[in-house]
C-alpha cells in the first residue's frame, strides 16, 4: 500500500510543524520507503534549499524531489508551495541526481542509467530537469536504451515568480536573457538543489504495479509542412521554404506578434515518430520569421497543423481518467502543459478534476516540456497530459 497526505505552505516557520506531523503520522514507523515531494512557483531557489536542508536533517530517512513550476492557478495562487509525502508500506524509492554543468546529456545518461541498473526490479522512473542547454531529447534517448519496459516520464522545471496574468511569460522566459537573469529554475534531490540538474526518482519493488499514461488530444489537419532549413538546434528558419512564421499567415492568417503564442495554442504542429504523434508549439518568433522551440525538431520532419474541440478534449480526459480509475491507483503523478491551460482557460480545471476525483492529493505539475518515453516511443514532448 502507498499512504499520501497532503500539505500547503504558507509560512517558513510552518517546516517543524510539518516534519511533526509526518513523524506523527501512523504510518511513518512502519513504512519501507518515505518519499517527500515538494512544488511551488514562488520560492526562491535559496527559500527552497532552507526548507530541503531542514527537513533532511530532521527526516533523513526520506527520499526528496521537487521542482519549481510555471502553475499560476488554484493551489499555487493561494499557497507557497505544496509538499505531498508517501509512505510506502512494500515499495521501494530511490533518488538519483546529477549536476549538469559542463557534461552533455549522453555522459549524464549514462551515469544515471548505471545507477538505475542496479536497482532491482525498476518500474518507472519519474523525472525533473533544470539542465539548460537544449537538446534534453538525448538525454531521453539515451537514458531508455535497454531500458524499454520501463516508463520515464516526468517534466523540464517551470520558472518561479512569473507574472499571474501572463502564462506565457513562461516561454517567454527560456529565451529573454533580461527575464532569465530575474527568474528562477531549479530542481531538487537529496543532496542539492540544482539549477543545472537533472533529479530522478526510481520506483521498485515486485509487488510495486505501476499504469502510464500520456494523451495529446488535437487532431493533425491539411498538407504535411516540411522543414527546410534549421538555423540553430532549436531555431527553424523556413518551412516548405518560406520564411517559417509565414505558415501561420499563410494559413491561420495569424501575425507573427507578440499575441503570436495565444493565437495559435490552438494550433500545435503535430509529427509523427515510431507511430506517437508528438506536438510542437513555437513560443516565440524573431524579426526574421524564425521561429524558436522548446523541444527537438529536425531539419526535413514534416509536420500537420492540428486542431482540438474543447468539449472532445474533456471527453477523452474522462475516458483516460476512467481506464487510469479501473486501476485503482494509490497515488498519481500528473504533468500537464502550459498549452492546454491556453487552449482550455476556464475549464481546464475540468481536465484535472477527473483525476484528483480518483486521488484527491494530486498535483496538477506545470512546467516546461513533459517527457515521457516507453517501449522505443515517445521523447520530450509539448501540449500532452502525462
Amino acid at each position: 500500500m502507498i499512504f499520501e497526505r497532503q500539505f500547503f505552505i504558507d509560512d517558513l516557520s510552518e517546516g517543524q510543524k510539518f516534519i511533526d506531523e509526518v513523524r506523527g503520522d501512523p504510518h511513518f514507523s512502519s513504512a519501507k520507503a518515505l518519499l517527500i515531494k515538494g512544488y511551488s512557483a514562488k520560492f526562491s531557489s535559496r527559500t527552497s534549499l532552507f526548507l530541503h536542508e531542514k527537513i533532511r536533517k530532521s527526516l533523513p530517512e526520506s527520499q526528496f524531489f521537487g521542482l519549481a513550476l510555471n502553475n499560476r492557478k488554484d493551489e499555487f495562487a493561494e499557497h507557497l508551495g505544496i509538499v505531498n509525502v508517501l509512505f510506502f508500506d512494500h515499495s521501494k524509492v530511490t533518488v538519483l541526481e546529477a549536476d549538469c554543468t559542463g557534461r552533455s546529456y549522453e555522459e549524464v545518461a549514462v551515469e544515471l542509467g548505471r545507477q538505475v541498473d542496479l536497482i532491482p526490479d525498476v518500474k518507472a522512473v519519474e523525472l525533473v530537469s533544470s539542465a539548460v542547454e537544449h537538446g534534453f531529447n538525448k538525454f531521453m534517448e539515451k537514458i531508455s536504451e535497454g531500458r524499454e519496459e520501463i516508463c520515464f516520464f516526468g517534466a523540464e522545471a517551470g520558472f518561479t515568480n512569473l507574472e499571474t496574468n501572463a502564462l506565457a511569460g513562461s516561454f517567454d522566459t527560456i529565451f529573454n536573457k533580461e527575464l532569465k537573469e530575474s527568474r528562477e529554475r531549479y530542481v531538487c534531490g537529496n543532496n542539492a538543489i540544482y539549477k543545472n540538474g537533472i533529479v530522478m526518482l526510481v520506483y521498485s519493488g515486485k509487488k510495486l504495479s505501476v499504469y502510464a499514461d500520456a494523451f495529446l488530444g488535437w487532431q493533425a489537419v491539411g498538407k504535411e509542412l516540411t522543414i527546410t532549413k534549421m538555423a540553430s538546434p532549436n531555431c527553424v528558419e523556413t518551412i516548405d521554404d518560406m520564411p517559417a512564421a509565414d505558415i501561420y499567415k499563410h494559413y491561420l492568417n495569424v501575425q507573427s506578434d507578440e499575441n503570436m503564442l495565444r493565437n495559435i495554442c490552438e494550433f500545435p504542429l503535430i509529427t509523427r515518430r515510431n507511430g506517437f504523434e508528438t506536438a510542437r508549439i513555437p513560443p516565440m518568433c524573431d524579426e526574421k520569421k524564425r521561429l524558436y522551440f522548446l523541444a527537438d525538431v529536425h531539419e526535413g520532419e514534416r509536420y500537420q497543423l492540428s486542431y482540438a474541440i474543447v468539449n472532445d478534449m474533456l471527453k477523452l480526459a474522462e475516458i483516460h481518467s476512467s481506464r487510469m480509475k479501473s486501476f485503482a491507483p494509490e497515488t498519481i503523478s500528473l504533468y500537464v502543459c502550459a498549452n492546454r491551460s491556453l487552449f482550455l482557460k476556464e475549464v481546464e480545471a475540468q481536465e484535472i478534476g477527473y483525476y484528483k476525483v480518483i486521488s484527491p492529493a494530486c498535483v496538477n505539475v506545470m512546467g516546461g516540456s513533459e517527457p515521457y518515453r516507453s517501449h522505443n516511443t515517445g521523447g520530450v514532448l509539448n501540449s500532452m497530459l502525462v
